[in-house]
Formats: structure tokens, sequence, C-alpha cells
């Protein structure tokens, strides 16, 4: 097998495993995480501009950038297509794949 082959199998085996964990992801369907929940209030909340009496009293806006921004600016408008539930599923599978690949790319 030459070195271009191997290459192609290696590949076609990682797309797989990642492929085989995101179905299963999925097919579970909809499942609240520990701190998912409130993860999806937030990108509801920046997106919209829906703030619960809590979130509005107790959450103030900071201008510096957030670590988790990308994740809510890729929620915000799943929220709007396929619901909260959904939302923080995609999200789970983005970060699920995400990881393999940057290692991978890097």
């Amino acid at each position: 097998m030459t070195v271009r082959a191997a290459l192609r199998v290696e590949r076609a085996a990682i797309f797989l495993a990642l492929a085989a964990c995101v179905g299963c992801l999925v097919s579970i369907g909809p499942f609240a995480t520990n701190d998912g929940p409130v993860h999806m209030s937030f990108a509801r909340m920046f997106w919209f501009g829906l703030a619960g009496p809590l979130q509005a009293h107790v959450y103030v806006i900071n201008r510096a950038l957030d670590p988790n921004l990308i994740g809510y600016l890729i929620a915000g408008p799943a929220i709007a297509i396929v619901g909260a539930d959904w939302a923080e599923t995609i999200l789970q599978a983005m970060c699920l794949v995400s990881l393999p690949l940057v290692g991978w790319l890097s």
C-alpha cells in the first residue's frame, strides 16, 4: 500500500468514526447536558433580547469577548430554526467533531 493510499484509508476511517459518533448523538435525540440549558438561554437572550427576570437583573453584558461567544453565535440562529433542544444537540455535535478535526489539522 502506498503512502497516499494509506492516508486515504486513514481519512476515511476518521470520517466514519466521527460520523458514527454524531449519528449516535443525533439518534439519541435532544437531551440536556449539565449547563446546556443555561447556554441556550443566554444565546436566546443575546440574539432575541428575551432575558428572564433573573438574567435581566443579574447578568450585565460585558464588552470583552466571552469564551462561549462562538457557541452563542451558533446556537442563536439554530434556536430560531429548530428550537433550543435540537440547537443544543447541533452544538454538541459540532463540539464533538471539532476537537478531533483540530487535532488532525494542526
